[in-house]
């Protein structure tokens, strides 16, 4: 996850950096890392939980361009995090801070998350352009640098960790990256700046790569904590200059501990002067841990050669409990067709659930697929069962999720047994059962009646199926405006057009060419929305549609463990925040949100019926009362009105009647006699 601060130290000395025209080259792509630059270099909205068509564009504009320089990508993606800890360790403190970010942005402040189906969404681009990937079992850094290296090609990323790899081919930087394509008669090509880890080498004096490596260990990185070097940067005097690198806006031990190892051309030599200043007895626990760092930098050995040419990891991968996992299983993992998220679940019992941009005072959104993701435990703790029942018993999946806004841990039971006490099957088994009873089993967990889906098209029964899910589960509930919203924005972004057009098949209308016209007017809501001190920023809004990318992502992937019984689904096709965002708010400002859909569809049209039929149709399948009955805005703000007007009236009624009776009063009482009025009778 890299160096701290490497990066503005290299940004602060140039003369480490080369312009470099890029083309007509393989290029290793640093896949965790390059998703997430594309997702905020392209300024893509996560503010309303992300909006994966546009970044889909994104991704295919960016590879676009590298075709035309003829760079031909191969994608690398991180696996689960090794049984260290320390990668896991740093992922749970960005995941407490995430939770900070999400609660400000929940209230319409600033921050950057990366929405929760950005990689998903990445891969179903590289799968529509045939881009190759590959999904390491654990962390890809190594066999990256190991594959470039063999390869003699750069690596493209902004981890720092490869700024100390020794890569004869180089480091493009996405941050100096241009992705204008110039042309010239002999080529096209990309302005790029390159660092060389040998321009580094030449200020420390020394051609040992393991010097480098020494370098970033005592600085601190995934291996070891550069707080446990603290004695040897205070106590020890390391020259303040003797080198021309430069440290101003970061701290003066990068430049100053350059200094000192241009001095020091023996390995050996530096560990022994730095293990000096520490206690004598940690020297041996640190030097063991400063050995593995280094190795980790300097000793590679490249798998992924045989990947790309179609053969697979040889090293087997085990469960918690030390059980080889089954080869078809690890090879899903490795063609990203299975997500690592699953296999963190199997190999440490532990996942972390990544807050999403939700209300703190909510329960967390992941709260309402947690029955999904209990199936999906039970399907990979399989394989360290013993088939009795003290066994499943003490078989527990750690889940590190939000709790108000602090990040919790909370061990979760997974779900042994559906309904009619199935069990559910084994890892090992699920190649051998048919597609219907994979089918079959993932309806179950969702509650959705087989019979009533079949009527949809093929491609949609899982989105259908995830909505209904989500409604019954969601908490706070799931109101009709918020299932208009999502049906609409369904339809607009292409995974319900097709049930749309099965419907409209059966019609004789001209107007079968909908998608056009109701698209173009639908796209007015996929603008940034605008607020003010009359027009507030509703977080609670985006909390409902949060709980449904839970569902959304859960299904997902129960779907990919089961081999894909349904259709492989892309999140670009069904989710846009901002949209759905934009249209709830404008549903819910209408007196007649029902009405208004049939306008924007064009009232009495084909394409109005057929989307009315189709709303029909899902909300037909859900149990009565699962909506949330929700008044528009301006509906509640006519009913006010109403009351205040009544109230008006019936206090000018008051009035009259209390001056009525003054006079009546006064034309029999005396006023005289104090006792005059009990004569008037009572009528």
């Amino acid at each position: 996850m890299g160096i701290a601060g490497l990066t503005t130290f290299i940004d602060e000395n140039q003369q480490l950096l080369k312009d470099f025209r890029l083309h007509d080259t393989s290029l290793i792509i640093d896949g965790n890392n390059v998703y997430h630059f594309l997702y905020y270099y392209f300024q893509v909205s996560h503010h309303f939980g992300g909006d994966y068509n546009i970044f889909a564009e994104k991704c295919v504009f960016f590879f676009n361009q590298l075709a035309e320089c003829n760079i031909k990508p191969f994608i690398v993606f991180d696996g689960a995090y090794d049984n260290s800890g320390k990668k896991l360790k740093t992922a749970m403190k960005r995941a407490t801070d995430r939770i900070h970010l999400a609660s400000m942005l929940s209230h319409g402040g600033r921050g950057k998350i990366l929405p929760i189906l950005a990689q998903e969404t990445f891969v179903a681009v590289l799968k529509s352009l045939g881009i190759p990937h590959v999904t390491c079992n654990f962390e890809a850094d190594n066999q990256i640098a190991a594959l470039a290296i063999k390869w003699h090609c750069p690596v493209l990323t902004n981890d720092s960790d490869f700024f100390i790899y020794n890569l004869p081919s180089g480091v493009v930087l996405l941050d100096y990256m241009n992705l204008k394509v110039v042309e010239r008669s002999d080529c096209r090509y990309m302005n790029v700046q390159m660092f060389y880890v040998s321009n580094l080498m030449k200020e420390l004096n020394t051609d040992d790569s393991k010097i480098v490596a020494l370098f970033a260990t005592l600085l601190g990185n995934d291996v070891i904590d550069g707080r446990i070097f603290e004695p040897f940067f205070t106590r020890s005097n390391l020259p303040r200059k003797k080198c021309s690198l430069q440290s101003v806006r970061s701290n003066a031990k990068f430049a100053r501990l350059v200094g000192w190892l241009h001095s020091i051309h023996d390995f050996p030599t530096a560990v022994s002067i730095v293990l000096s200043y520490l206690l004598t007895e940690k020297q041996e626990d640190v030097k063991e841990m400063i050995l593995k760092s280094v190795m980790g930098y300097t000793d590679l050995k490249c798998e992924l050669d045989g990947y790309f040419t179609d053969s697979c990891f040889t090293e087997p991968v085990k469960s918690l409990e030390e059980n080889v996992l089954p080869q078809w299983y690890i090879d899903g993992i490795n063609k990203s067709e299975i997500p690592v998220f699953t296999l963190n679940a199997v190999t440490l019992r532990r996942v972390i659930l990544l807050c999403q941009v939700e209300m703190m005072n909510e329960s967390s959104a992941y709260q309402c697929s947690l029955n999904i993701r209990q199936f999906i435990y039970a399907i990979l703790l399989s394989v360290d069962n013993a088939d009795d029942s003290k066994n499943k018993e003490r078989l527990r999946v750690s889940e590190h999720d939000r709790e108000n806004k602090h990040l919790k841990c909370k061990t979760v039971k997974p779900l042994w047994s559906l309904d009619d006490d199935r069990p559910v099957p084994s890892l090992d088994q699920l190649p051998s059962l048919a597609v219907v009873d994979r089918q079959n089993l993932l309806l179950d967990v969702l509650k959705v009646p087989r019979d009533d889906l079949m009527k949809f098209p093929l491609n949609t029964q899982l989105t259908i199926a995830t909505i209904i899910f989500w409604v019954q589960n969601a908490m706070p509930k799931v109101s009709a405006l918020h299932l208009e919203a999502l049906l609409v924005c369904s339809v607009k972004l292409g995974i319900l057009s097709s049930a749309l057009k099965q419907t409209l098949s059966g019609l004789n209308d001209d107007n079968l060419a909908f998608s056009e016209n109701v698209i173009s007017r639908l796209e007015a809501f996929a603008s940034k929305p605008h607020h003010n001190h009359a027009v507030k920023f509703d977080g609670t809004i985006i909390h409902i549609f949060s709980q449904f990318q839970s569902c959304l992502r859960s299904s997902v992937y129960a779907n990919q463990l089961l081999l894909l019984p349904f259709p492989s689904l892309d999140p670009a096709q069904v989710f846009n925040g901002t949209f759905l965002y934009n249209f709830y708010r404008e549903l819910r400002g209408r007196k007649d949100p029902d009405l208004y859909v049939n306008e924007l569809f064009g009232r009495g049209t084909s394409v109005s019926l057929a989307f009315a039929d189709l709303r029909t149709a899902i909300r037909s399948l859900m149990p009565e009362g699962s909506l949330l009955t929700v008044a528009s805005s301006l509906a509640v703000k006519n009913k006010k009105k109403k009351k205040i007007k009544e109230a008006d009236h019936k206090q000018n009624n008051i009035d009259a009647f209390e001056t009525k009776t003054e006079c009546e009063l006064a034309t029999y009482c005396d006023i005289n006699n104090k006792f005059s009025c009990l004569e008037i009778e009572d009528n």
